[in-house]
């Protein structure tokens, strides 16, 4: 049985170390942190949340904030479309001056 949970454990340790652990850790974290933040009054455990925030932003860094990367892709799209515009109105591609 020792051996058992000893192999479960050290495969545990493996996947925390790798790649695909340090993204579903900084995951877990940024929802955990989300959670947390919503609880007021006592329930609010505010150092455990500036602690939690120090390991996402320094060791766990995978996980983007998915509102922040949504931002990020309109902005992106946004430059896309304004090129392309300038480009078909402009008439850089047609000869047009």
């Amino acid at each position: 049985m020792d051996k058992t949970i000893s192999k479960d454990a050290e495969a545990a340790r493996q996947l925390a170390t790798s790649i695909r652990g340090g993204y579903l850790l900084s995951q877990a974290l940024y929802y955990g942190i989300q959670a947390m933040e919503r609880e007021s009054g006592p329930m609010r455990e505010s150092s455990n949340i500036a602690d939690m925030k120090e390991l996402r932003e320094h060791v766990f860094t995978m996980f983007a904030d998915p509102a922040e990367t949504k931002r990020a892709l309109v902005d992106v799209q946004q430059a896309e479309l304004a090129a392309l515009n300038k480009k078909l109105f402009d008439g850089e591609e047609g000869g047009e001056e």
